[in-house]
Formats: structure tokens, C-alpha cells, sequence
């Protein structure tokens, strides 16, 4: 079995300390580029553009709960729900998601 050198866990670690959270002015930023770019061609290592899937609450959520443990396992980012990934156009990359979830408290 190989071993890790310790520079190998220091860049590793370098990486992830990298990731940061993106603002809310970043984010309207981008989504404002869904007229001439898919979604797919914004995101980035701490980046990542999810539908909702409106016809089950239940596989939407373990989306979410699978996409929060894989973004906190590489580092930390943001994730934006209720965007079609290989869509042009903001009228049909942007879907949301339903109320009771984005007024959740």
C-alpha cells in the first residue's frame, strides 16, 4: 500500500481552503449569463447548479442532502438549486423550487 507524503495532504488541504462560498450578488451574476451560456459551462469546482424535481419531494431532497455531503467533502461552495443545467436561456434554465422549500424556516 502507498503512503501519502505529507506535501501531498498540504496541497490537498491548500485545495479546499480555496473553495468559498459564492454572495448572492455573485450568484445573480452568473445566472444573468444563462442568455448566452448553459449552466453546465458556469459551474466550477466550488460551483454546482441542481434542478428540483417537482414530481418527487423525495428524491429531491436526498439530491440535496447527496450534493451538501459531496461539496463539504471537497472543500465547502455553493450550491443553486432550481437551475437546468444544459439549458440556454434564463426562461428555461431557471425552474426554482417549490415555496414551501424556499420560505422553509
Amino acid at each position: 500500500m502507498a503512503y501519502k507524503s505529507k506535501s501531498y495532504f498540504a496541497a490537498k488541504n491548500q485545495n479546499r481552503a480555496n473553495h468559498r462560498m459564492r454572495t448572492l450578488q455573485d450568484i445573480t451574476e452568473l445566472l444573468n449569463k444563462l442568455d448566452s451560456r448553459i449552466a453546465d459551462e458556469l459551474e466550477d469546482q466550488d460551483l454546482d447548479f441542481k434542478q428540483w424535481d417537482t414530481k418527487s419531494m423525495d428524491k429531491s431532497v436526498k439530491t440535496m442532502v447527496r450534493t451538501a455531503v459531496c461539496m463539504a467533502n471537497g472543500g465547502g461552495g455553493t450550491v443553486v438549486f432550481g437551475v437546468v443545467d444544459n439549458s440556454l436561456g434564463r426562461k428555461v434554465s431557471l425552474r426554482g423550487v417549490p415555496l414551501e422549500i424556499s420560505h422553509s424556516n
